[in-house]
């Protein structure tokens, strides 16, 4: 199961990467770049989303941590599908 709940969105003009994410008191603040279409965000969200499930924030490699954050076609597609669930059950 995708756990979504403790990963707290901000959509950010001008933002020179594609994403950061940053641990906080709740959960991971997320920073997406404004600027990206919708797919490129969810894939943006994603990849932030595989630095907090690997535990990516206690490591030094960052050429093995990236190279581990890219997904896989499969977890992307299970991604949105959970991404989608979460705004149903999220809307007023």
């Amino acid at each position: 199961m995708i756990d979504l709940d403790d990963l707290f969105v901000r959509l950010v003009p001008n933002l020179s990467v594609n994403e950061m994410i940053a641990p906080c008191d709740c959960g991971y603040s997320v920073y997406i770049k404004d600027e990206l279409p919708e797919d490129k965000k969810v894939e943006a969200l994603y990849h932030a989303y595989m630095h907090k499930q690997s535990n990516d924030f206690s490591k030094g490699d960052i050429q093995e941590i990236e190279t581990r954050a890219h997904y896989d076609l499969e977890g992307l597609a299970e991604f949105r599908k959970a991404l989608r669930e979460a705004q149903t059950q999220y809307e007023c």
